[in-house]
């Protein structure tokens, strides 16, 4: 990785496999506390956070410091404690991108993983763990919108949505 998270070369296979094995242990562990009555506390702007969230995050950022130490990350969890200017190239997290259907034991929520350059996604992956399905760009993915499926994504010329398992 180039130095303070410079665009520069970037080994996006790696990161791809990181990244999804990562968001899949992240998975593994927001369905570890589903349905088992997780104590909710709320953030400064009144939005719940679980274990779950914090749980989540923790395996992200684990993973992301080994793949790259050099690119920001900027957390939902923990967004508010950033003072530091994040530069060109950054991570931006949601580890568990719809907390209320998981209060609410619904199935509807992501792990949410990118990378930004330029203030442009260049690469991403979303992870429904309670449907055991991954959504992941390409590293030349340009346009990514959503078809009325999780399933049945389209996309330029992205990979196709493919399960994966978090047993």
């Amino acid at each position: 990785m180039s130095e303070k998270g410079e665009p520069g070369k970037f080994d996006f296979g790696r990161a791809a496999s990181v990244l999804t094995d990562a968001a899949a242990k992240a998975g593994a562990a927001i369905m570890a506390h589903y349905g088992k009555g997780e104590e909710v506390k709320f953030k400064d702007d009144a939005s719940p956070v679980t274990k779950a969230d914090r749980d989540s995050e923790a395996i992200i950022l684990a993973a992301l410091k080994a793949l790259a130490p050099d690119i920001p990350v900027v957390s939902e969890e923990t967004a508010g404690d950033r003072h530091a200017p994040l530069g060109p190239r950054f991570f931006l997290v949601d580890p568990l991108d719809g907390t209320k259907e998981f209060i609410k034991q619904r199935t509807d929520f992501t792990v949410n993983i990118a990378l930004i350059e330029q203030g442009r996604p260049r690469f991403g992956l979303v992870y429904a763990p309670a449907r055991a399905l991954l959504a992941q760009s390409k590293p030349r993915c340009r346009r990514m919108r959503r078809a009325p499926s999780l399933t049945n994504w389209r996309r330029g010329n992205c990979a196709p949505v493919s399960p994966i398992q978090t047993d």
